[in-house]
């Protein structure tokens, strides 16, 4: 709508998604990186793990679609060869999933946050966040902004984007007071 002129920690999917449907989005800087914070969860009592992923054909996985999850999900599935068309997949908010895999009612689940930590206490990960990071899951937001903000108004996004960067290396290194 334009009311927005920066916006900061945009997921990568909605933002696809955005310049996909035409809007004059620019990735002014990555937000934000979580790799450990996003993930699949396998239910421990299937003792799944990297070593025998395969095993996955068949179950059935909880997945937001349309979310860094799921993005996250089908690049796991094809780095270990699960063809996603073996699984039953489900498209399952992370609260939801979360709930359902404590429940036994899926076998996987793919989430963030609260959500990803009341899973794990089920189940665990395929990879680790440096894993994914390693083979090129990368799971990131974004700060963007509209070209044309960006060409009006240049000495203000890089003062933004300025201070962004140092209000984050204050608060990373503790210098920051809340």
């Amino acid at each position: 709508s334009g009311d927005v002129q920066i916006s900061v920690s945009q997921g990568v999917p909605p933002f696809v998604v955005a310049t996909s449907a035409g809007q004059d989005l620019q990735i002014l800087d990555v937000a934000v990186s979580y790799s450990d914070n996003d993930n699949c969860v396998v239910r421990a009592d299937l003792e799944i793990d990297a070593s025998n992923a395969g095993e996955l054909a068949g179950h059935k996985v909880a997945v937001p679609l349309g979310t860094a999850a799921h993005y996250g999900f089908l690049r796991q599935m094809d780095h270990f060869g699960v063809d996603i068309a073996s699984l039953e997949v489900v498209d399952m908010a992370p609260p939801d999933g979360a709930a359902a895999i404590a429940q036994g009612a899926v076998d996987m689940m793919c989430g963030w946050g609260g959500s990803l930590r009341r899973a794990l206490e089920h189940g665990n990960v395929l990879l680790t966040g440096a894993e994914k990071e390693a083979l090129g899951i990368l799971v990131f937001d974004v700060t963007s902004a509209p070209a044309n903000f960006i060409a009006e108004n240049p000495d203000l996004v890089a003062k933004f984007l300025a201070v962004t960067a140092e209000a984050n290396a204050g608060w990373n290194d503790g210098s920051m007071v809340e």
